[in-house]
């Protein structure tokens, strides 16, 4: 029974997506496969995405969770992170969580979840509405800004070359196109959001034969 592991924040978790996020839409599409005969076995695919987190909350809780859902063995993890990281604190004038300090926090989150995982994947950063969250409305002493958002995609885009762990770019993608209409609230996708995230995700993985 291949297993695949989610994590990351409210977006993973699938906040304001009628169909429950583009991870659950991934469990769906696998879930088709078996029940229609087209798998031999069911993929169990766990949703641990958790509104609010940071890379300092996903490296106190990854190789717990990831421990207690071993059974056949871990076929893929999934992991996108980094957005709250980023968000600026304005009367602070800096960041929620420093450049270095996430750096840091996703070579560590990389070497737990290699532990344990066949594959290793980096779901990347969604663009924001600067209008809508800058400030935050339910954050007001802080801001989602792109440029920082953009800053912290290249950041681990190239700690995913230096760890061997595969990288699936959505931010720059989605600033080629009228991103604003996919955010529910400026910064969560609606669910045509999470549909695209779905279909890129799942694109990559099909090319890539990590799952059927």
């Amino acid at each position: 029974m291949p297993q695949i592991l989610v994590f990351g924040a409210s977006i993973t978790q699938g906040l304001w997506d009628k169909e429950g996020g583009w991870g659950n839409r991934l469990r769906k599409y696998l879930d088709r496969l078996y029940l229609s005969g087209k798998l031999k076995e069911d993929w169990d695919v766990f949703n641990l995405g958790i509104a609010g987190n940071t890379t300092e909350d996903l490296l106190q809780r990854i190789e717990f969770e990831t421990k207690q859902r071993i059974l056949s063995g871990i076929a893929l993890t999934v992991i996108s992170i980094g957005l709250n990281d980023c968000q600026w604190i304005n009367d602070k004038k800096t960041y929620r969580v420093s450049p270095q300090k996430f750096k840091e926090n996703i070579i560590k989150i990389f070497k737990i979840a290699k532990k344990y995982s066949k594959n290793v994947v980096f779901l990347g950063l969604t663009p924001v509405d600067e209008s809508k969250v800058d400030p935050i409305p339910w954050a007001s002493e802080r801001s989602y800004k792109n440029k920082l958002i953009k800053k912290y995609n290249g950041l681990v885009q190239t700690i995913c070359k230096d760890y061997n762990v595969s990288f699936v770019d959505v931010f720059n993608k989605w600033m080629e196109i009228d991103y604003k209409k996919l955010l529910e609230d400026g910064v969560h996708p609606n669910s045509e959001g999470h549909s695209l995230i779905y279909s890129l995700i799942k694109d990559f993985l099909i090319s890539n034969h990590l799952v059927p």
